[in-house]
């Protein structure tokens, strides 16, 4: 469960539609495209942008979630049946693909899976599972 307060309704309608709009944009031009657009395709003012996410980074983030997510659980998932070895390998593998949704975003991955968003924690969490198994 998380410790932030729950949005007003009018607050997580802004970030939905923040988020929608950027990974439109981000799949279209890449992950370095102008915040500035993000805000003008969601409809919101670029300080409606900045309160929900800081940087460019914490949006990345945000609308990776799910996916690092599930790379987390398909990496738990298929590692009883190989090696630790073949398991690292796997999941750098499917990461590296992971990261190239987006033009740019492997640039700035190291960056993005610190702003804390429970798919950066479960990506982080399982790699050093896995370099501990090995």
């Amino acid at each position: 469960m998380s410790n932030e307060p729950a949005l007003r309704d009018d607050a997580q309608k802004n970030r939905e539609l923040i988020l929608y709009a950027a990974e439109e944009l981000f799949l279209e031009k890449g992950a370095d495209v102008p915040l500035e657009e993000v805000a003008k395709r969601a409809g919101v003012g670029i300080g409606t942008l900045y309160r929900r996410f800081p940087t460019r980074e914490a949006l990345l983030a945000a609308t990776s979630n799910e996916r690092f997510l599930s790379l987390a659980e398909s990496s738990r998932m298929r590692d009883p049946d190989i090696t630790p070895g073949d398991a690292v390998r796997a999941y750098l593998e499917e990461l590296a693909s992971n990261t190239s949704n987006y033009q740019s975003l492997a640039a700035s991955i190291g960056t993005v899976i610190q702003c804390g968003t429970p798919g950066c924690n479960a990506i982080t969490a399982e790699g050093r599972r896995l370099l501990q198994r090995g």
